[in-house]
């Protein structure tokens, strides 16, 4: 009889240790739910870019305490001789669901790393793209002004269209940029800031050249009125010598 008594001493005290496990390992099961919808959140919420590292550095933090938990629970079922069938299958189960939660902020944590990756590896090479783009047209407008300045008007217009021509091409590249840069500010992403003070600079540089292309065209119309200018006065003078040789001859 005492060790009867003994005995259900012992499975009342492997018990009550039971339970206190269970409860202990219910709150990272709970934090793991939390953390998978906020997880979530942060592709239905565009915030990928921006609070992903810290999401998935919480979600590989958690899935250890998971494993850890899980771990403690099936050495402490090893050790304990006194288990009720009932409490050990509960044990089990409660290592199994720590398992699969952890095993689930694991993936998680690697699609955010992955997606991100991804997405952040796509932002740099637009931006790259647009950067490139309006550096290497940094020194194409001052170029084209003292072009433009420096044409003989009596040359005529012609004289114009190869810089014309030129113009044309900064301005088309100037509207690609535009295109990409819209492209760019409508995506959903939340930028970081790294990446959002780069476009700020872009959308700056973008607006300066489309004032030059602007400026340039006005100049190009300046200097065709200055060569229809001096092509009239040529044709009047020659218009004039014209008259008056004809005069001499006739007297």
């Amino acid at each position: 009889r005492q060790a009867e008594e003994a005995q259900r001493a012992a499975e009342g005290q492997a018990r009550e240790q039971s339970a206190q496990w269970l409860a202990s390992s219910q709150a990272p099961l709970d934090e793991g739910r939390a953390l998978m919808a906020s997880g979530e959140a942060l592709f239905a919420r565009h915030t990928l870019l921006v609070d992903g590292p810290d999401h998935a550095a919480a979600a590989r933090a958690l899935a250890a305490r998971l494993r850890a938990s899980a771990a403690a629970i099936a050495e402490f079922a090893a050790a304990s001789a006194a288990l009720a069938p009932d409490v050990h299958a509960a044990l089990q189960a409660r290592q199994a669901e720590l398992a699969a939660a952890a095993a689930a902020q694991e993936a998680l944590a690697e699609r955010v790393e992955r997606e991100r990756r991804a997405a952040l590896a796509g932002l740099e090479q637009k931006l790259e793209v647009l950067e490139k783009r309006l550096s290497s047209q940094d020194g194409a407008w001052g170029a084209e002004s003292r072009a433009l300045e420096a044409l003989d008007a009596s040359a005529g217009e012609t004289s114009i269209a190869p810089i014309q021509a030129r113009l044309d091409k900064l301005a088309a590249s100037v509207d690609q940029v535009a295109k990409g840069f819209a492209s760019l500010q409508a995506q959903a992403l939340k930028l970081p800031q790294p990446q959002a003070e780069r476009l700020a600079v872009i959308e700056a540089q973008l607006t300066a050249q489309a004032g030059f292309v602007a400026r340039l065209r006005a100049e190009a119309d300046a200097a065709r009125e200055r060569a229809r200018a001096s092509a009239q006065a040529q044709a009047q003078e020659a218009g004039r010598a014209k008259a008056q040789a004809d005069a001499q001859a006739a007297a």
